[in-house]
Formats: C-alpha cells, sequence, structure tokens
C-alpha cells in the first residue's frame, strides 16, 4: 500500500504532572488545518489503551475529543480523533476534526474548523500508538500518523 498525502501529527505539551495540551495538525488530500485541547494525562493514556485493542477488536474505536465542556458534557469540540473500521479487509479509518477557539461574543461566524478523513493500516496505527506513548513521557516532541492509499 503507498504513502498518501494524508497524516495526523500530535504534539503534547505538559503543563503539570496530571494535564496538558494537545495540538493536533492534520494534512489530507488539498486540505489542512490544526487545533489544540487541554486533557488530563490519564485521558490520552485511555486512548493509547484503545489504540492497541483497535488493531485486534472492533469496539470500542478509539476516541479523543477535547474542548469546551459543561456540565461534563463536551459542548464545542476543538479536537476531535476518531479510528473506524473503513472496510472489510480490516484498514482502518482516520476521522480528525479541529476547530478554533473563538472568544465569547466574537460571533460564531468567526469559527474556523476541518473534518477530515483518511484511510491508513493497522501497522501505522501500531507506530502511531508507540509514538504517542513516547511523547507522553517526554521522550518524543510529536506522534505522526501516515495515511495510505
Amino acid at each position: 500500500m503507498n504513502a498518501s498525502p494524508s497524516s495526523l501529527r500530535l504534539v503534547y505539551r505538559p503543563d503539570n504532572a496530571a494535564r496538558g495540551e494537545v495540538t493536533v495538525m492534520v494534512t489530507t488530500e488539498g486540505f489542512s488545518g490544526q487545533g489544540s485541547a487541554w486533557f488530563d494525562r490519564t485521558e490520552i493514556e485511555d486512548f493509547i489503551a484503545q489504540l492497541e485493542s483497535c488493531v485486534t477488536a472492533d469496539d470500542p474505536m478509539p476516541a479523543l475529543a477535547g474542548g469546551f465542556f459543561a456540565a461534563s458534557r463536551l459542548i464545542d469540540e476543538h479536537v476531535g480523533l476518531r479510528i473506524l473500521p473503513h472496510d472489510t479487509v480490516g484498514r482502518p479509518r482516520v476521522r480528525v476534526h479541529v476547530a478554533t477557539i473563538v472568544p465569547s461574543g466574537s460571533g460564531a461566524d468567526l469559527r474556523q474548523e476541518l473534518t477530515a478523513s483518511f484511510v491508513t493500516t493497522a501497522a501505522d496505527v501500531a507506530r502511531f500508538r508507540e509514538a504517542l506513548t513516547a511523547v507522553l513521557a517526554g521522550q518524543g516532541r510529536e506522534a505522526v500518523l501516515e495515511g495510505r492509499r
């Protein structure tokens, strides 16, 4: 399977031992976008565990989403990553949603957002998981998930 021009780059900047900012950059077939949100470290660790199980199981599909919350509910997503089944061969599809933070009172029409999807492989998801584990441990700068045709 050939590499495609699609990719996801994730950077984690810790604020303290329990929390940090995740910035996601996605590029796919002529589109690109970037978003960031704050996450508890345990949320990212849970996502890493989900990534491990998605290579061998259909459920649960890995998801990481952050932004503004109200009453423990996500009401304004700034970063959303989902790994979904793509075909009967078992290839995964990556769906990425990124959005800008619009200051209160500025108007929703100033919001920039992008939802992009691309196909990858289980091996690429495993490499991304390993890279994300290293990033979270402070042993890497970014985790990259490449798309495949």
